[in-house]
């Protein structure tokens, strides 16, 4: 954020508050809390990180209950960059255990369920495979459902890279993530 940003965030915020209200910055959550008094009420505002927007604005019956309440804001906001550093920690530490060789399915579909095949075919990285659409072997046991099952090695389509994330899932698509196929056949239904 530059220098601009900031005071132009700072300005916005302002003109939210009222004049004389006590402001405490608490730097290392990026929070804002404005403490102050109206028609004999203890008030209150907090923004957290850029938001415009104040996250609470409320009038408290006691200055005990608007100190708890900003002290549990303060506690949540904690524990949401706690959560956030771990999973971003996880995320930058994961390595897949995908081999050569290995087959992930992804199931997905709206009033139907779609299943899809895929073969890694190379490893690229600690954090990238290589992998091919693999073609099917269905077996139409109801009306318009079944079972299918991949055939290995009889590729539908070209090898793509795909970045793979924590529990060695492929996100293929806006509606597709490939994870490990446990080698038993996959349902699927087809309306169409």
């Amino acid at each position: 954020m530059t220098v601009n940003e900031f005071n132009t965030l700072s300005i916005v915020r302002e003109r939210s508050v009222p004049s004389g209200a006590v402001k405490e910055v608490i730097k290392d959550l990026n929070l804002v809390v404005y403490r102050y008094h109206s028609r004999g009420n203890n008030c209150a505002i907090g923004f957290s990180a850029k938001r415009k927007k104040p996250d609470f604005r409320y009038r408290f019956g006691s200055e005990q209950q608007r100190e708890k309440y900003i002290s549990d804001w303060v506690e949540n906001n904690r524990l949401v960059v706690e959560e956030k550093n771990k999973r971003n920690t996880e995320r930058k530490n994961f390595c897949h255990t995908l081999n050569v060789g290995d087959v992930l399915y992804a199931s997905w579909g709206y009033d139907q369920t779609n299943i899809d095949f895929f073969e890694v075919v190379s490893v690229k990285s600690k954090k990238s495979v290589v992998i091919r659409e693999l073609a099917q072997e269905n077996d139409h046991s109801g009306d318009m459902s079944g079972c299918t099952m991949p055939i290995r090695g009889e590729y539908c389509d070209d090898a793509i890279t795909k970045r793979v994330n924590i529990g060695n899932r492929i996100k293929l698509d806006c509606s597709r993530t490939a994870s490990c196929w446990d080698g038993k056949p996959k349902y699927y239904t087809s309306y169409a």
